[in-house]
């Protein structure tokens, strides 16, 4: 999922993950698209999550069966009805949904209905939680991904999904939507409370290019608080071409969500893909 511009892939594995199969893990949304002289353009893909713990792993493989969801308290679910309409002032849901993550990921379809982009799913979905993304100042590791050690490290399970509307190293277009689950609702909580500290501090930031040398500069802007969400808006500076990134993140109960969409107008996709996937975690 990582557009790196102007830079070919040099051939080096990352941890873990060589290219191309699994895409490498560790980076949040792409650097930007760019076509290098007598190439098309070039990127990579989101690597899947994958959940924390041996046992997760054979959750995963039972990713078929329907999401199983344990209500332990008699309060509400959010985000029942419309998957895209805005979460409403409410009291906090304090159940406890006992779900596989990535049963409740969208699908394609959904995807492109939401996004208006003619994007499918790339590379398979599993799960890992990533180290936190190296960014300057490192206080932005969070801003810039959401879903790594810091935030997602107590999480019980988690699953994420890579949509491009190309291959993996040729798109215009990037979607990444992943939800985790937590022991408590308090956990989730703490998770949005960090990602939000992130945020409220990081104007500006740079990060090391996906390949090659040199640096990615990041603005940050249009940040909005909700009713346990939070979304908000980074556009690559030092790029020709229009290259922003939206990013939501929402909590409900013990669940975690997490989209963004890249391209030219990400509008409000993000929300409405994190309001999906909160709608179908917590659907009885």
């Amino acid at each position: 999922m990582q557009p790196y511009p102007g830079q070919p892939y040099p051939g080096q594995q990352y941890p873990g993950q060589p290219y191309p199969g699994q895409p490498y893990p560790g980076l949040p949304y792409p650097d930007g698209p760019q076509t290098p002289a007598g190439s098309s353009k070039r990127g990579f893909g989101r690597g899947p999550l994958i959940a924390a713990g041996a046992g997760v792993l054979l959750v995963v493989l039972f990713a078929v069966v329907v999401i199983v969801v344990v209500r332990t308290s008699s309060s509400s679910p959010a985000a029942q009805g419309s998957a895209s309409a805005p979460a409403s002032a409410s009291a906090p849901d304090t159940s406890t949904y006992r779900v596989v993550p990535a049963s409740a990921l969208p699908t394609a379809d959904q995807v492109q209905q939401i996004t208006l982009l003619n994007v499918r799913a790339s590379g398979s979905t599993n799960s890992s939680v990533d180290t936190d993304s190296q960014t300057t100042p490192a206080s932005c590791a969070l801003t810039y991904d959401p879903a790594t050690q810091s935030s997602w490290g107590s999480s019980i399970s988690t699953a994420g999904q890579s949509f491009l509307d190309g291959t993996a190293d040729d798109f215009s277009n990037g979607v990444w939507t992943a939800l985790a689950v937590f022991s408590t609702a308090d956990a989730a909580q703490a998770s949005l409370t960090t990602v939000t500290a992130s945020v409220d501090g990081c104007k500006s930031y740079t990060t090391p290019l996906t390949t090659g040398s040199g640096t990615a500069i990041w603005a940050v802007s249009d940040e909005v608080k909700g009713d346990g969400r939070l979304t908000w808006l980074g556009t690559r500076t030092n790029l020709d071409q229009a290259w922003r990134c939206g990013l939501s993140y929402r909590v409900v109960a013990n669940i975690a969500a997490y989209a963004y969409v890249c391209g030219a107008n990400p509008a409000d996709s993000p929300a409405k893909l994190t309001d999906t996937l909160i709608a179908n975690a917590t659907r009885n």
